[in-house]
């Protein structure tokens, strides 16, 4: 009579579930098998992920799996996993899981350059519109960026969309150039963010010379004034 082999799988994990979180640490136990009706010398392997291994413990027909690597979720998400087992060269069982890496928050949001450099061209219908954008490997709100500036009340930022823009009253043409700082940041628990400094230059090129609304202008000023300052409007 030919005994069928029995082979049953408990995952240790947060969800009971063939997943794991990308952070795990070396010897972490992943899950517990127990095979039944197994001949004597059969030995379980398990394959498609070289950061998985068994170990056999002292009760007979129970294995541990346990993480005996590292894992990034943002180099490979997913493992088509088998465990298998032999006995004297023969191939006994050949279990098919999928198996899923969780993210974590290990990325912060990054941008392109150290400096960015916009041009708000007057002259245009829609100068007032430039997007600042920057990336975020994680998943899910762990890679859902926020935006918001420092050093300026000249511009506003969408923080969803990283749009950025000029307030509807400023009019001062004599300061064509305006630095500031946007951030980023992710809605990860801790959240993790990224700072970029912006030089925001204003020109007209419709091709018109500029012209004086007044052929003099008499100005006073304190001297105690701010540099940046608006002096004309």
């Amino acid at each position: 009579m030919v005994k069928v082999i029995n082979f049953d799988i408990f995952w240790l994990t947060d969800s009971n579930k063939p997943e794991i979180y990308e952070n795990i640490t070396v010897g972490y136990v992943i899950a517990r098998i127990t095979v039944q009706n197994a001949p004597q010398k059969s030995e379980l392997f398990v394959n498609g992920c070289d950061a998985l291994c068994i170990k056999e413990t002292d009760s007979l027909g129970i294995y541990l799996v346990l993480a005996c690597g590292s894992f990034d979720r943002e180099q490979k998400s997913q493992y088509n996993l088998f465990f298998t087992m032999k006995s004297h060269g023969k191939q006994l069982l050949n279990i098919p899981v999928f198996f899923e890496i969780l993210d974590v928050n290990d990325n912060a949001p990054k941008f392109e350059k150290s400096l960015i450099h916009v041009i708000f061209n007057r002259s245009t219908t829609h100068y007032k519109l430039v997007r600042i954008h920057a990336t975020d490997l994680d998943s899910g709100k762990n890679g859902r960026i926020n935006y918001s500036l420092s050093g300026t009340d000249l511009f506003k930022i969408e923080s969803d969309t990283g749009i950025l823009s000029i307030h509807e009253n400023f009019d001062c043409s004599l300061i064509r150039e305006h630095r500031f700082r946007v951030c980023a940041k992710d809605f990860g628990t801790p959240s993790l963010s990224t700072t970029v400094d912006v030089i925001a230059e204003i020109i007209d090129s419709n091709g018109q010379p500029p012209l004086f609304t007044k052929p003099l202008y008499d100005l006073t000023i304190r001297e105690d004034m701010e540099p940046g300052t608006c002096l004309l409007k």
